[in-house]
């Protein structure tokens, strides 16, 4: 599995990520996340890919930091925001993380287009959740 995380094994990422969901210890676990602090990009993300299949695996502060940039960086590679990156942002969304992510969307900056879709895609998020509730409730 790190082999493919790494990107010396060629093999479909979902199969790893099942595998590493199903046999992962806290050796792994340790690895992936050291992987996540790679300054090699394409390799981080593989590691939080495989890491999104492990249960429990620990990020620390640092850690969630690191994803944090992965998502913010992946989210300003296109124009528009992938379904993947989507799912990444809605998963590790904190009301700290919005904070940051406004300041950096006032900014001129690299970062600046992704901080601005990733807003918009989780108000997006939240307005339809409200809704949502709203019609539950029958009002």
């Amino acid at each position: 599995m790190l082999q493919a995380v790494d990107g010396e094994k060629c093999t479909p990422h979902p199969g790893v990520g099942r595998l590493a969901g199903v046999v992962a210890d806290n050796a792994l676990r340790r690895a992936l996340r050291e992987r996540l602090h790679d300054d090699d990009a394409g390799r981080a993300r593989r590691a939080l890919k495989t890491l999104l299949y492990v249960k429990r695996p620990g990020y620390s502060p640092d850690d969630l930091a690191v994803v944090r940039r992965l998502i913010l960086a992946s989210a300003g590679r296109f124009d528009w925001l992938g379904s993947q990156t989507y799912r990444l942002a809605a998963r590790f969304w904190s009301a700290e993380w919005a904070t940051e992510l406004r300041d950096i969307a006032r900014q001129h900056g690299p970062d600046r287009a992704g901080a601005k879709k990733l807003l918009d895609a989780m108000q997006r998020r939240h307005a339809r959740s409200i809704e949502k509730q709203r019609k539950r409730a029958g009002l």
